[in-house]
């Protein structure tokens, strides 16, 4: 027996990819301002897909036609970096008709007169506890 079936009012059915998005917003740590001109490559091996991208002005790449996955970002630091750490690589999932956001911001690289940790300051401060105690124990014998 053959059984007729009219769907979407007879029209046909159209069958599309599930697309997501993802918003890269690039800044450096104590600043608000946006980073533009950083590249990154982004991947997902699983889909086959690597491509480099550069921030745009406001510090930001949008990429709006993904297949869903997991997607690797790298930054690919310059020189022009100077004074800041690079940025650890990091993963995001895309997901159908979502955009995902992933913040990236680089810290500062230790400087020069910065606050050194409590650890060395309190071995330095021992050993010249015991530095004096040595000392005043020869004067005494």
């Amino acid at each position: 027996a053959l059984v007729e079936l009219t769907v979407n009012d007879g029209q046909p059915l159209v069958n599309r990819l599930q697309r997501g998005g993802l918003r890269i917003v690039k800044t450096f740590e104590g600043q608000e301002m946006p980073v533009p001109g950083v590249r990154f490559l982004i991947e997902c091996t699983e889909l086959g897909f690597a491509q480099r991208f550069g921030t745009d002005e406001n510090g930001e790449i949008l990429l709006e036609d993904l297949l869903p996955g997991i997607y690797t970002v790298t930054e690919e630091t310059g020189g022009w970096l100077a004074g800041y750490l690079p940025a650890e690589r990091c993963t995001v999932t895309v997901g159908a008709d979502k955009t995902a956001v992933l913040p990236i911001v680089n810290r500062r690289a230790p400087q020069t007169g910065d606050v050194p940790s409590p650890i060395p300051a309190a071995l330095m401060l021992f050993g010249a506890g015991a530095f004096a105690v040595t000392a005043r124990r020869k004067k005494r014998g």
